[in-house]
C-alpha cells in the first residue's frame, strides 16, 4: 500500500487518479481547494476503503494553505510514498491580448502550486530517504500550440524545473517523474471556453476562429478520465524506477511521435497550423 498525496481531486484527472489509487488499496489524502465541494463518490469509496484516506483542504495558490496541509498530512502519517501535482488551470487567448494578470493566474496554479507542494514535502523525503515526485504536465510542452502561450508557458517552466531539480534530489532517494497527456474530457476546457466570443475584427480572427473549431472538436472526441488512469497508475506503481517523460493517451502519444518524425522545426513554421486545419476542415 502505498501512501499518496494528489492536489485537485474535485473533479476531472485528479478525481480520476484518487479513485484509482484507491482502487489499489492505497492511502489517498485528497487535497481540494473546497472541501465542502468534494464529490460524493470521493468520500464513498473513502469511507468504504476505511484505510486513514482524507480529504484534505489545499489552495495550492497560497503558501501557508499548502504547509498547512502538508503538516496536517505527516500529522496522520510518518511517511509519504508519492505527491501527485495535478491541480492545474487552462487559458486560451492570443498572446498579444493576453494580460500579465492572466499570465501570472495561469502560472501561480499551473507552477507556483507544484513548487509549494514540493518545497513543503521535500524535507520529509529527505528524512525518509526516498519519495517520488509526479507532475502533470501537458502535451503542450511538446506541440506548443498557438493561442495557449501563457497555458504552454506554465506547463513548460514546470517541466524544466521539474528536470532541474531531480538531479539536486536522486541522491536522496527521490525521483522526479512527469506525466503529460492530451485533451480528457473534463470541464476544465468547456467552462473556459463559454467566456469566449470571437470578433471577426480582430486581427487574429482566422486562427482564433480555427482554434475555436478545434476546440469542439477536441472536447467532442476527448477521452474520459478513466481511459488514462491506469496509465498514470503505472508510473505510480513504478515509483523510484518511473521514467522521467510519460506521455499517457493517443492523442499525446500522436502528437509526440509526429515531433519526432517531422521535426520541431516543421510544427513551429506552420506545420501544426496547417494540421489543425485539416482536423477541423469538416466542421
Amino acid at each position: 500500500m502505498k501512501k499518496i498525496i494528489i492536489t485537485g481531486t474535485s473533479q476531472g484527472v485528479g478525481l480520476g487518479i484518487a479513485l484509482k489509487c484507491l482502487e489499489k488499496n492505497d492511502r489517498v489524502f485528497a487535497c481540494m481547494r473546497n472541501v465542502d465541494s468534494a464529490p460524493d463518490e470521493l468520500k464513498s469509496v473513502i469511507s468504504e476503503k476505511n484505510n486513514g484516506s482524507m480529504i484534505i483542504k489545499m489552495d495550492v495558490t497560497e503558501d501557508a494553505s499548502v504547509q498547512t496541509a502538508i503538516n496536517e498530512i505527516l500529522n496522520n502519517t510518518d511517511s509519504i510514498d508519492t505527491v501527485i501535482n495535478n491541480a492545474g488551470t487552462f487559458h486560451e487567448e492570443a498572446f498579444e491580448k493576453t494580460s500579465i494578470d492572466s499570465i501570472k493566474r495561469v502560472f501561480e496554479t499551473n507552477f507556483y502550486g507544484p513548487i509549494r507542494t514540493m518545497q513543503a514535502i521535500l524535507p520529509q523525503f529527505r528524512k525518509q530517504k526516498y519519495g517520488h515526485i509526479i507532475n502533470v504536465t501537458s502535451a503542450a510542452v511538446d506541440v506548443t500550440p498557438p493561442m495557449q502561450s501563457a497555458y504552454t508557458a506554465s506547463k513548460t517552466a514546470l517541466d524544466g524545473i521539474s528536470r532541474s531539480m531531480s538531479m539536486e534530489v536522486d541522491d536522496h532517494g527521490i525521483a522526479v517523474s512527469a506525466v503529460e497527456f492530451g485533451r480528457i474530457a473534463t470541464n476544465l476546457v468547456p467552462n473556459f471556453m463559454k467566456q469566449i466570443t470571437l470578433d471577426e475584427e480582430s486581427p487574429y480572427y482566422s486562427i482564433e476562429s480555427d482554434f475555436y473549431k478545434l476546440n469542439e472538436k477536441l472536447n467532442q472526441d476527448a477521452i474520459p478520465p478513466s481511459k488514462i488512469t491506469d496509465e498514470i497508475y503505472e508510473v505510480i506503481a513504478a515509483g523510484k524506477d518511473a521514467k522521467y517523460k510519460n506521455p499517457v493517451g493517443d492523442e499525446a502519444r500522436f502528437w509526440i511521435d509526429s515531433i519526432n518524425e517531422k521535426g520541431r522545426e516543421f510544427f513551429v513554421k506552420g506545420g501544426l497550423k496547417n494540421i489543425i486545419k485539416d482536423l477541423i476542415k469538416d466542421r
